[in-house]
């Protein structure tokens, strides 16, 4: 080995401690909709269901930059904690039930598109490159009438994917830290009733640092709520969605460091050029 030659890996190794990919994670809910069944059939009423008021819609983004590491307790003593700046978000909110409502940041996006009354579309995304996280959510809701003796059942089609690179790096003496971390949640929720689906996935520097991929491909999300009573029952509803997503640098050495692996490896050159002229 040269001493050129060298020079040439110990800045390779000093490029490739700041590489990293991105973590992503998004969630689509389209397709709403609703079927009624009647309980009692002896009441002589069809079964029925009404929207009733103004939809609300809400949207949340926010993001961080990650700022450096302590040590915790959590998951284990010793541990690598993240530190993160001041997180930045933004909020938004309608009573409206046509219409699309959106807010985004550099890497997150919310969205509540409706095209027709009760017909809610929500789009959810966070994208983040190493060293950031981000979140997004965004939900939609409506008050219902259930008629008397009527069983409804709302659902709506979810669609989703997230993402994590390798993680590229090493802790102090082997201590654990988190590098990559994404999630997806979904929800219906009919008065007291709710249903959920959802996925999250993880690795760390010091163990499960393979990258990972998960997806929900057109899986219908669906609730059932009913109204056994003899009158009309008013009741929320509201369909929320939610991704979080971070991807986080391991601690990188000073310079004074790299100045000394360089060094060291310009040595070790050295003594193997004198070996090999003698």
């Amino acid at each position: 080995m040269n001493v050129k030659k060298s020079f040439v890996i110990a800045l390779a190794m000093v490029a490739g401690a700041g590489v990293q990919a991105a973590t992503q994670a998004q969630l689509s809910l389209s397709g709403f909709s609703y079927t009624l069944k009647d309980l009692n059939l002896a009441d002589g009423l069809a079964p029925a269901l009404s929207f009733t008021g103004i939809a609300g819609r809400n949207l949340d983004v926010s993001e961080a930059k990650q700022l450096g590491w302590t040590v915790g307790s959590i998951p284990v003593p010793n541990s690598h904690m993240v530190v993160y700046g001041p997180e930045e978000s933004l909020s938004d909110f309608a009573w409206s039930g046509v219409g699309t409502l959106s807010s985004t940041r550099q890497q997150a996006l919310a969205s509540v598109a409706a095209q027709a009354e009760n017909a809610p579309e929500l789009e959810v995304q966070s994208n983040v490159d190493a060293g950031n996280k981000a979140a997004a959510s965004a939900s939609y809701f409506q008050w219902i009438v259930l008629g008397a003796g009527t069983q409804a059942t709302f659902r709506m089609l979810v669609n989703a994917s997230i993402s994590g690179d390798e993680a590229i790096g090493s802790m102090p003496n082997g201590q654990f830290g988190p590098h990559s971390n994404a999630g997806v949640s979904a929800m219906l929720i009919a008065g007291p009733l709710q249903a959920t689906t959802g996925m999250t996935s993880f690795n760390g520097f010091s163990i499960d640092s393979e990258a990972y991929e998960q997806t929900i491909d057109g899986q219908w999300l669906t609730l059932t709520i009913k109204n056994t009573s003899n009158a009309e029952k008013s009741l929320p509803l509201s369909v929320n969605a939610s991704v979080w997503a971070s991807d986080h640098v391991a601690p990188v050495p000073e310079p004074a460091s790299y100045a000394l692996m360089a060094l060291g490896l310009i040595g070790v050159a050295a003594a193997s050029r004198r070996r090999q002229q003698r």
